[in-house]
């Protein structure tokens, strides 16, 4: 079918570059008669049929077409491995029973330069995965309105937690051939499903990697908070050994409380106490043996553990009525003076603006954030020779007692390998063994699928993280 869209030039030119059926079958008009600055018009025709090529004796094979979007070296070496039945070891070394030992130096933004054969991925479901054939194709951009149309001719488009699919990105998925869109996350806020669903794409997510990387990362945020390493590690760099204001406190015997106790809240919860901390929880369907395994005590309400907490970790997934759980309110009104805040969760969950108000009042003692609300212009991107034109995100780097990371907290071996063979699954799932809807095992559904609302059981993972 053929239709008209104005695209941004560099991506234009990436989609040139990346897609020949695409190249072939495309007429650019040069029009400047209502034409944006730095865009073009381009008409496109897309195939709606994936292609096919010859097998072992010649017989035929679909090929499936993945755009991978937000594409990282690291993507590229873990997708590539779990779609080739393959494994990505602690040392980075690709290995495969089908070919031994492997490197893959693929670059970023380059589309594979043969078809992918998926033979030996069911590691992780203890399965047999039928064979299916893919194609993969990465993108560095970031999935938005401007860059969607790089999924032409493509049946999947594979995604990461800052990428936009919201209505007019899925309109336009769907308009240039896209059947399913592939979450390399737990979260799928970034989703609009309404849409999806009226559009017929099917969305598939990741329900959990390793909740161990994510609850280790936020223990260490708070040890690291707590006894002030990361402002030590800085002044020893220059010289200065003194120890003014790098006090901490025992963790042993101060209260912690873990809202959200999906696998990734269990984790940390299991972590505190190990530290000899007083554990409390809040979820809204509490899991009372888990509880009683660590000794630690549910709350009824979620007001009720904002005043006994010496360190509140947040671990609920981000929903409308988990938008700015931590707010101005709370932070006046209901959270113990001099509370150190962890956020491993979403950016959203915290008010961003009334946390600094909140810091700068000595009502929160500190803040260790892996997520931040409006990260998606930050976050895995190089902004170190530019001002941050962020006011409330430069505030909060500048302030000793908050330590940010780049939402590193999944960002282990153990992790990418999972995302990979789960990806490469769910993939063979909707293509090759030809599943739709709730027979998909990781489709994420619009109509009841809210993991604040529904009873765990429902949900994969109702409170992890990404």
């Amino acid at each position: 079918s053929a239709d008209t869209l104005t695209i941004e030039k560099n991506a234009f030119v990436d989609l040139i570059d990346n897609n020949r059926d695409f190249r072939n079958s495309i007429i650019v008009h040069f029009s400047n008669k209502n034409r944006k600055k730095n865009t073009i018009i381009a008409q496109k025709f897309i195939p709606s049929v994936q292609t096919e090529v010859r097998g072992e004796g010649g017989k035929s094979l679909k090929v499936t077409n993945i755009a991978v979007f937000d594409a990282k070296a690291y993507d590229v070496k873990h997708l590539k491995a779990a779609f080739e039945g393959k494994e990505v070891t602690d040392d980075n070394t690709v290995i495969g029973t089908d070919s031994g030992s492997a490197s893959h130096s693929a670059s970023v933004a380059e589309s594979t330069g043969k078809p992918i054969k998926s033979e030996a991925i069911a590691k992780a479901a203890e399965t047999k995965c039928p064979k299916g054939t893919f194609h993969l194709k990465f993108i560095k951009s970031k999935l938005n309105n401007e860059t969607a149309p790089l999924a032409a001719g493509c049946q999947a488009a594979c995604i990461f937690v800052n990428d936009t699919a919201d209505g007019e990105v899925l309109q336009i998925l769907k308009a240039v051939g896209v059947e399913v869109i592939l979450l390399r996350c737990v979260g799928f806020n970034n989703v609009d499903l309404e849409v999806a669903q009226s559009q017929k794409l099917t969305v598939m997510r990741v329900p959990a990697y390793s909740p161990h990387a994510v609850a280790e990362h936020a223990a260490a945020l708070l040890l690291s908070l707590n006894r002030r390493i990361h402002t030590a590690f800085l002044r020893v760099r220059f010289g200065n050994f003194t120890l003014r204001g790098l006090e901490g406190s025992d963790l042993h015997g101060l209260t912690c409380g873990v809202l959200g106790t999906g696998k990734i809240g269990q984790v940390f919860a299991t972590i505190a106490n190990g530290f000899g901390m007083k554990v409390i929880l809040w979820d809204k369907f509490p899991n009372q043996q888990f509880a009683d395994k660590i000794g630690a005590k549910y709350m009824a309400e979620m007001d009720d553990i904002f005043p006994h907490c010496d360190v509140i970790s947040l671990h609920v997934p981000l929903t409308k009525q988990t938008k700015h759980l931590i707010n101005k309110d709370r932070i006046d009104n209901k959270l113990k003076k001099g509370v150190l805040i962890i956020n491993t969760s979403r950016g959203p969950i915290v008010d961003a603006e009334a946390l600094c108000e909140g810091l700068l009042s000595g009502k929160v003692g500190g803040a260790g954030l892996d997520v931040y609300e409006n990260e998606k212009e930050f976050f895995y991107e190089d902004r170190s020779d530019v001002p941050i034109q962020d006011a409330t995100l430069a505030r909060l780097i500048g302030m000793p007692n908050v330590l940010i990371t780049s939402h590193q907290a999944f960002f282990t071996n153990n992790a990418l390998g999972t995302i990979g063979v789960t990806t490469a699954l769910n993939a063979n799932e909707y293509f090759v063994e030809g599943k739709r809807g709730k027979a998909l095992t990781n489709a994420v559904l619009p109509e009841g699928f809210d993991p604040v609302t529904v009873p765990a059981a429902a949900a994969a993972s109702p409170t992890s993280k990404m």
